[in-house]
């Protein structure tokens, strides 16, 4: 009986792209957190962030389903680990939009700083 070989995962295109374009090595990785959705459940993911020569600064959630699944960012940073590549990793969404917006200060990362905060303050 033969074996089928399971798929070997790949980035979405859209990070392949953003990735090939980093101007300075560097990524930002968000922790795993959670939006509600129809359904009364929670759609999990944990977002990435750099900056491109061509974009500047960029920001991409990636999904992971309906299960909070450490193996998932786990897989993704093993995928994205390069020699010269700086891969930033934090537990608290604030501390890592703050770290974005001391490496690429610009209006957008204002915006979702701001944002950020006044979640916070909403749901204490």
């Amino acid at each position: 009986m033969a074996t089928r070989k399971r798929p070997v995962a790949k980035l979405p295109k859209e990070i392949r792209r953003l990735l090939r374009g980093l101007k300075d090595y560097t990524l930002v990785v968000g922790p795993i957190v959670w939006q509600p959705i129809d359904d009364g459940g929670r759609a999990y993911y944990f977002m990435v962030s750099g900056c491109d020569r061509a974009e500047g600064f960029w920001s991409v959630s990636v999904h992971i389903g309906r299960e909070h699944d450490e193996k998932m960012q786990a897989a993704f940073l093993a995928m994205v680990i390069k020699p010269g590549r700086l891969i930033q990793l934090f537990d608290d969404e604030l501390d890592a939009v703050s770290c974005c917006d001391q490496l690429w200060h610009c209006a957008k990362m204002q915006s979702i700083k701001a944002h950020l905060k006044a979640e916070r303050q909403a749901n204490p």
